[in-house]
């Protein structure tokens, strides 16, 4: 949930956040935000700074072309594992979302840029899931590379 607030920059890089205001934003105790803080640090997501806090962290330019690389490298395999797998009528259903949500993005509505990421990230999913690599599939479920949408970042 952190991580996706971090990714839809509803936490933008160089916010301060605290465990007692994400908790608060979340309605959860602090236990399993202080548990994703540490997680999300090593991930590289948060810093902390003795006496200031925790901040949120940009990305480097290496940083997204080493993502961008390894998403296009994944994806590709599972999209060549898959592509048998996924019925006509999920991919038209995608493309409905995307078409919807340029019409309203061209109209102004700037909620539909978020909801890009959302569809973007459900086009994604859909080719990891049907992909044929049972390993693949298990790797990216746990692992830091997992779309996260259309700002390309990786989980």
């Amino acid at each position: 949930m952190i991580r996706n607030k971090i990714i839809q920059c509803e936490y933008k890089e160089g916010d301060l956040i605290t465990e007692n205001s994400v908790a608060e934003d979340l309605d959860m105790s602090r236990t399993p935000v202080k548990k994703a803080f540490v997680r999300l640090k090593m991930e590289n997501y948060l810093k902390s700074f003795d006496g200031v806090g925790t901040i949120v962290k940009g990305l480097s330019i290496k940083e997204l072309s080493d993502m961008y690389e390894a998403r296009i490298l994944i994806e590709t395999y599972a999209m060549k594992t898959s592509i048998n797998e996924v019925n006509k009528d999920t991919l038209l259903n995608i493309r409905n979302k995307f078409t919807n949500n340029l019409s309203k993005y061209g109209a102004g509505d700037k909620k539909a840029l978020k909801n890009f990421a959302v569809v973007d990230k459900e086009f994604h999913n859909i080719i990891l899931d049907k992909s044929q690599n049972e390993y693949l599939k298990k790797c990216l479920s746990k692992s830091t590379l997992k779309s996260k949408g259309t700002d390309m970042r990786l989980i």
